[in-house]
Protein backbone atom coordinates (compact mmCIF):
# COMPACT_ATOMS: atom_id res chain seq x y z
CA UNK A 1 0.00 0.00 0.00
CA UNK A 2 2.86 2.31 1.02
CA UNK A 3 4.31 1.98 -2.58
CA UNK A 4 0.35 2.61 -3.93
CA UNK A 5 0.60 5.98 -2.73
CA UNK A 6 4.39 7.00 -3.28
CA UNK A 7 3.43 6.42 -6.67
CA UNK A 8 5.92 3.46 -7.06
CA UNK A 9 3.52 1.05 -8.19
CA UNK A 10 0.99 1.88 -11.35
CA UNK A 11 -2.21 0.69 -11.32
CA UNK A 12 -2.97 1.76 -15.24
CA UNK A 13 -1.42 -1.45 -16.58
CA UNK A 14 -3.85 -3.49 -14.10
CA UNK A 15 -6.99 -1.26 -15.71
CA UNK A 16 -5.82 -1.48 -19.20
CA UNK A 17 -6.81 -4.63 -19.94
CA UNK A 18 -10.18 -4.61 -18.68
CA UNK A 19 -10.49 -0.98 -20.67
CA UNK A 20 -9.52 -2.36 -23.65
CA UNK A 21 -12.32 -5.23 -23.88
CA UNK A 22 -15.29 -2.51 -22.70
CA UNK A 23 -13.92 -0.39 -26.00
CA UNK A 24 -13.60 -3.57 -28.47
CA UNK A 25 -17.32 -4.46 -26.92
CA UNK A 26 -17.94 -0.40 -27.44
CA UNK A 27 -16.41 -0.51 -30.90
CA UNK A 28 -18.61 -3.89 -31.82
CA UNK A 29 -21.83 -2.34 -30.60
CA UNK A 30 -21.77 0.89 -32.26
CA UNK A 31 -20.51 -0.92 -35.48
CA UNK A 32 -24.06 -2.61 -35.07
CA UNK A 33 -25.93 0.17 -34.81
CA UNK A 34 -24.18 1.71 -38.07
CA UNK A 35 -25.73 -1.69 -39.30
CA UNK A 36 -28.93 -1.12 -38.47
CA UNK A 37 -29.85 2.61 -37.92
CA UNK A 38 -28.24 4.54 -41.75
CA UNK A 39 -30.90 3.71 -44.24
CA UNK A 40 -29.27 2.55 -47.98
CA UNK A 41 -30.98 0.73 -50.79
CA UNK A 42 -28.46 -2.09 -50.56
CA UNK A 43 -27.47 -4.43 -47.27
CA UNK A 44 -23.69 -4.68 -49.05
CA UNK A 45 -23.04 -1.18 -48.65
CA UNK A 46 -23.80 -0.77 -44.64
CA UNK A 47 -21.81 -3.68 -44.33
CA UNK A 48 -18.87 -1.98 -46.24
CA UNK A 49 -19.42 1.52 -43.75
CA UNK A 50 -19.70 -0.74 -40.47
CA UNK A 51 -16.74 -2.71 -41.47
CA UNK A 52 -14.44 0.41 -42.44
CA UNK A 53 -15.31 1.62 -39.13
CA UNK A 54 -14.99 -1.25 -37.02
CA UNK A 55 -11.82 -2.82 -37.98
CA UNK A 56 -9.55 0.62 -38.30
CA UNK A 57 -11.00 1.25 -34.64
CA UNK A 58 -9.97 -1.85 -33.45
CA UNK A 59 -6.49 -1.59 -34.84
CA UNK A 60 -5.91 1.90 -33.69
CA UNK A 61 -7.54 0.56 -30.32
CA UNK A 62 -4.95 -2.23 -29.93
CA UNK A 63 -1.76 -0.47 -31.08
CA UNK A 64 -2.60 2.58 -28.48
CA UNK A 65 -2.83 0.20 -25.72
CA UNK A 66 0.29 -1.91 -26.70
CA UNK A 67 2.01 1.60 -26.66
CA UNK A 68 1.07 2.50 -22.98
CA UNK A 69 1.91 -0.79 -22.06
CA UNK A 70 5.22 -0.45 -23.79
CA UNK A 71 5.74 2.68 -21.46
CA UNK A 72 5.13 0.85 -18.78
CA UNK A 73 7.56 -2.15 -19.14
CA UNK A 74 10.21 0.74 -20.34
CA UNK A 75 9.18 2.14 -16.75
CA UNK A 76 9.98 -1.32 -15.17
CA UNK A 77 13.48 -2.42 -16.62
CA UNK A 78 14.16 1.29 -15.84
CA UNK A 79 13.33 0.32 -12.13
CA UNK A 80 15.07 -2.69 -12.53
CA UNK A 81 18.38 -1.01 -13.66
CA UNK A 82 18.47 1.84 -10.54
CA UNK A 83 17.77 -0.20 -7.95
CA UNK A 84 20.73 -2.75 -9.22
CA UNK A 85 22.63 0.63 -8.85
Amino acid sequence: MKELLNLRQMITPRLLTPIYWASTVYILVYGVIILSNYPSRLGFEKLVGALVFIVPALIVLRITCEIILILFNINDNLQKIADKN
